[in-house]
C-alpha cells in the first residue's frame, strides 16, 4: 500500500514510501492497518488510514483498502473518517471492517481532545469500499 493509487472523491494519489506531497498538502499512510479478505477471493487484503493536511490546522483522517484483483493488488477509494481524530483499533472480521476511534463532540473545538468513542464499519462491494 505505500506505493498504491488511492481515490479521493475525485483526486487519485500515488503515494511513494507511504507518502505524496503535491502543493502543499500532503498524503501520508498512516501505522494502523488490518489484515483480512475483503472480496472473499482467498486471498489477505489490507486495510488502512491516511491523513491528509497542508494549508490549514486540520489533519484529514481517511480509511482505505489494498485489495487484490486477479493479476495484482490496488488501491481503492478513501473515505473521510473525521478531523484530528484520535484512531484505537482497526479490524477485518467476516469481510467487514471496524474502525473504533476517539473524536469529539459536535459542539468542541477542534483543539479540544477527542475523548468520544466511535465505531464505524465498512466493506468492499461490488469494486468500491463504502460504509456498512
Amino acid at each position: 500500500p505505500g506505493s498504491a493509487t488511492f481515490k479521493f472523491d475525485e483526486e487519485s494519489v500515488t503515494l511513494s514510501n507511504g507518502k505524496k506531497i503535491v502543493d502543499g498538502q500532503e498524503t501520508e499512510l498512516l501505522d494502523e492497518n488490518a489484515y483480512g479478505d475483503l472480496n472473499t477471493d482467498g486471498k489477505e487484503d489490507v486495510v488502512i488510514l491516511l491523513s491528509q493536511s497542508g494549508g490549514g490546522s486540520g489533519i484529514f483522517i481517511y480509511i482505505a483498502a489494498y485489495v487484490s484483483g486477479p493479476v495484482n493488488y490496488k488501491g481503492s477509494n478513501a473515505i473521510f473518517v473525521g478531523d484530528r481524530i484520535s484512531p484505537q483499533s482497526l479490524s477485518i472480521s467476516n469481510a467487514t471492517v471496524t474502525l473504533k476511534y476517539l473524536d469529539r463532540k459536535p459542539d468542541e473545538p477542534f483543539a479540544a481532545e477527542p475523548t468520544v468513542p466511535v465505531t464505524n464499519q465498512f466493506v468492499y462491494r461490488s469494486g468500491e469500499f463504502v460504509e456498512k
